[in-house]
């Protein structure tokens, strides 16, 4: 009763902090994981908006600049040098101009080698690559072989029909190693309109690879950036975002199961959209993969040129919580410990509480038993409970006192009761209520004329006192229900066989825990023979007194009271 409660109550309070505290973390790590997926997604919003808009706005400037004549579109070399520079300061991976005659210029890293290909016009003989030292001084290194028209390029036919500033698809380089490519083209237009030439800056996807791998939201997160149609942009993992089929390099797809956590992700999102067309704005999931919850977090990122990509974060709970079940394994063990500190502190406490008690509880079974010499140890170090044993000896030497004055006054009464039952001049019986004398006193032997040893321990039956034994089990029913019967008149046999008839009088009482019949007689033996004896004189008085009132009346005969009938006194 003192162990049970106190453990069980820490136990509760113990147990419903710890799991308010991981329901806490649980809340808190989704709110964590949601804040940093969206400030992630906001980062590579960020850094693809600066990335991008280097290339638009560069190459917005040589448009201008070829335009308005502050580039002379005739001077391939003086282009070449000057392309060359804005690849060394933004890192572009090639600059280029496309005359719509045929001749182009350009400038960057391809085959291996940052260079500057300069072509006069188709069929002149190819491309002439040239390397570049720090101060713009070109080195011949080679001659590429003419296999296409330049003019055929997805940058040049893409701005040509645009007539505006343009993405490019995304393409596959065949340097080594190869990488994702995509372009911005913008045509140039003399002054009736009619197409020059178009300007393009090509950006290498790597930079995008690499700045994801950098900033990865978690130990197990995956960022991607996908198209419209699932064909990945970049993401986060060490694998590339294409592969070989037939010799031929192809973009990989991001539901393809290279990559489980961004299959998942994609599978997810376009069974909850429908999908990835669907997905306008940015949206906060969740989704259970392998008996564990997933994050995701998919913005739309879109530009003015039809650049139109999702920024994919997806992050496994396991990465935020983990903690919180170290914490957790660490709080249940503290638990442990304090339920077993508990316990003990238990088992100490009731000890202490009990020990009191327990000797209360037994002086109070030897109190009941009647063992009134075994005082209680009073040096307790609980207050009430030292208060309780001082009142409970004081208790029992007034129990022993009023126990020594109610044996007094019992032996009294005893003796006092022995005396007036011995010395009644009436006979007094004390019976079961069966019949079975127990005692008489020397007045019941005197009137019934048997001797005690005679009487005691046998029936009335047996004796053969009552003269009607049924009056004695009509009497014994009535003291069964109404306790007490007074001065009723019996007949009874003497020993002699004379008839006696006694007044009885009877009290159910208790004799040692049994329920006893005490009878009181009164011998009116002579009183009923001189009663009958006055009862048979006045019937012949009245008799003879009835013969002389109705000679009266024959001798008043005018009496109409009479009229000559007879009547008694």
């Amino acid at each position: 009763m003192l162990i049970v409660p106190f453990v069980l109550e820490v136990a509760i309070a113990v147990g419903l902090t710890g799991y308010l505290s991981f329901r806490n973390g649980q809340q808190a790590v989704n709110q964590l994981a949601n804040r940093l997926m969206g400030e992630f997604s906001t980062h590579i919003a960020q850094r693809l908006d600066s990335y991008l808009d280097s290339a638009k706005r560069e190459n917005e400037k040589n448009a201008t600049a070829l335009k308005i004549g502050g580039l002379n579109p005739n001077n391939l070399h003086q282009l070449g040098v000057f392309f060359w520079s804005q690849t060394q300061t933004h890192r572009f991976s090639y600059v280029n101009f496309q005359h719509v005659s045929g001749g182009s210029i350009g400038a960057g890293y391809a085959k291996g080698v940052w260079h500057i290909g300069e072509q006069s016009k188709p069929g002149a003989g190819g491309t002439d690559i040239y390397s570049v030292d720090p101060w713009g001084e070109q080195t011949y290194l080679f001659n590429l072989p003419e296999n296409e028209n330049p003019r055929l390029k997805e940058w040049f036919v893409a701005a040509s029909r645009a007539r505006q500033q343009v993405w490019t698809p995304i393409w596959i380089s065949d340097d080594r190693p190869a990488a994702a490519n995509i372009a911005v083209s913008t045509p140039i237009f003399d002054r009736t309109n009619r197409l020059v030439g178009v300007t393009s800056v090509a950006l290498s996807l790597r930079e995008i690879h690499q700045f994801l791998s950098s900033i990865r939201a978690s130990k197990n997160a995956t960022v991607f950036i996908v198209e419209r149609s699932g064909l990945l942009v970049a993401s986060s993992n060490e694998q590339p975002i294409y592969r070989t089929v037939n010799g031929t390099l192809q973009r990989l797809h991001s539901s393809d199961r290279w990559n489980s956590l961004m299959a998942a992700a994609t599978d997810h999102l376009q069974e909850k959209f429908g999908g990835l067309e669907a997905i306008q704005t940015s949206h906060q999931l969740s989704f259970v993969r392998d008996d564990e919850r997933q994050f995701i977090q998919v913005t739309p990122y879109r530009d003015e040129l039809g650049l139109d990509w999702l920024v994919v974060v997806a992050v496994p709970e396991s990465d935020f919580i983990g903690e919180i079940y170290n914490n957790t394994h660490t709080t249940i063990f503290l638990c442990a410990i304090a339920l077993a500190g508990a316990i003990v502190l238990g088992f100490v406490t009731s000890h202490w509480i009990a020990e009191p008690i327990l000797r209360l509880s037994d002086a109070s079974r030897d109190l009941a038993l009647g063992k009134l010499d075994a005082p209680v140890k009073e040096a307790s170090l609980i207050a009430e409970l030292d208060v309780l044993a001082h009142s409970f000896n004081q208790m029992t030497e007034h129990l022993q006192q009023s126990f020594d004055e109610v044996t007094v006054a019992l032996q009294e009464s005893e003796e006092k009761f022995t005396k007036v039952f011995r010395t009644s001049p009436d006979p007094i019986a004390i019976s079961t209520l069966e019949g079975k004398f127990l005692e008489v006193n020397d007045s019941f032997v005197n009137v019934f004329g048997y001797p005690r040893e005679e009487v005691v321990g046998r029936t009335a039956q047996e004796v053969g006192l009552w003269a009607n034994i049924e009056d004695r089990e009509k009497l014994a029913q009535a003291l069964k229900q109404d306790g007490v019967m007074c001065n009723l008149e019996y007949n009874f046999y003497s020993s002699s066989g004379e008839l006696l008839t006694l007044l009885f009088s009877s009290e159910i009482i208790e004799l040692n825990g049994k329920a006893c019949m005490l009878g009181v007689a009164k011998d009116i033996t002579g009183r009923k023979q001189a009663e009958e004896a006055l009862r048979q004189s006045e019937q012949r008085f009245r008799g003879a007194l009835g013969h002389q009132c109705i000679g009266y009346c024959n001798y008043f005969p005018g009496r109409k009271n009479f009229a000559g009938k007879p009547f008694s006194l």
